[in-house]
């Protein structure tokens, strides 16, 4: 496997995002920011044609990363309210920033989210990516790995991958 291009941020604030992109996210979970912000980064930086490979374009994201805040928004409203904000319910649900990527920038592929914080989590993500790859059910993996560091702040690695040279 090859990387195409890499991106890291971390302690990402809605701000961080280009307007455009923080206008369709602000009521998403912190977590999705600095995800959905890398993806942005490597898909701007790479002169890929990305509406016609959008649909060989695969996400897997692993590590410990979880969207809290709206956890807890739901927590809330179901011991205030007895209900959950279907908005809520979305932004809550773990797969919530592959979606949002997935759904910014009409990829296609395959998709899995490892919310597992075991240090073999890494090895796994890379053999299923390899796996895709070879295969072709994708020729472009994004592989995003989403930790919090010590004093909470949301971590992100993401990495293009392909075959191709």
């Amino acid at each position: 496997m090859k990387i195409l291009h890499q991106s890291h941020a971390s302690n990402v604030v809605l701000t961080d995002l280009p307007v455009e992109l923080g206008k369709k996210v602000k009521t998403t979970d912190p977590v999705v920011w600095p995800i959905l912000l890398t993806t942005a980064e490597i898909h701007s930086a790479l002169n890929l044609p990305w509406p016609t490979i959008s649909s060989q374009v695969g996400m897997i994201m692993y590590g410990n990363s979880y969207p809290k805040q709206a956890s807890e928004k739901i927590i809330a409203e179901i011991k205030t309210k007895n209900r959950v904000s279907p908005l809520n319910f979305i932004n809550a649900n773990a797969g919530a920033a592959i979606s949002v990527c997935c759904t910014t920038y009409q990829f296609r592929g395959p998709t899995l989210n490892l919310t597992m914080s075991d240090i073999e989590t890494e090895k796994i993500a890379l053999i299923i990516a390899d796996d895709w790859l070879r295969k072709g059910d994708a020729n472009y993996i994004f592989l995003v790995k989403a930790d919090h560091d010590d004093g909470g702040n949301w971590v992100v690695n993401n990495k293009l991958l392909t075959l191709q040279q």
